[in-house]
């Protein structure tokens, strides 16, 4: 743990001052423990967390990490409305889950937070860039939902 938080600190030593830094820790912290890693994130200054399912935004609430956290896959409409009972911004990649999150926020009178997946060659989940610009106007054209991020999956990041 002592080595993570040393990495997060130099990172944040490179990065401008108001970078906001995400530490990534789904697959339990890809086996180190979400709930001890999430925190050791926190502490050294991450100012996100980044995870994969709605059973790891539990835990790492559960934890008592406040941070924001980001679910960076698709959820189910059924797992929406607890998403944003525990303060997640959701991945949208399509209008579909778009209108169940703003139901859902609008049934909580909470504005959730979103950020939008844009496939660039991966081709396993995401928005098509083509429909980038429609998806974000509908979002923003909504009541109860904030548009906080765009992200995506560098498929041959090596070659860039």
């Amino acid at each position: 743990m002592e080595i993570y938080a040393h990495n997060i600190s130099k990172i944040l030593e490179i990065v401008p001052n108001d970078t906001r830094v995400m530490a990534v820790v789904k697959a339990d912290a890809y086996g180190h423990g979400i709930e001890a890693m999430a925190k050791t994130a926190v502490e050294a200054g991450a100012t996100y967390i980044g995870v994969v399912s709605l059973g790891e935004l539990k835990k790492v609430r559960n934890a008592g990490i406040q941070a924001p956290i980001l679910l960076l896959n698709y959820i189910d409409k059924a797992s929406v409305m607890e998403a944003i009972k525990l303060d997640a911004s959701i991945t949208v990649m399509d209008e579909e889950i778009l209108i169940a999150i703003e139901k859902a926020a609008s049934f909580q009178a909470k504005k959730a937070k979103v950020h939008i997946k844009i496939d660039t060659g991966m081709h396993r989940a995401g928005c098509d860039p083509d429909k980038l610009l429609g998806l974000a106007q509908a979002i923003l054209s909504t009541r109860h939902l904030e548009l906080e991020g765009l992200f995506t999956h560098l498929a041959e990041a090596e070659d860039l």
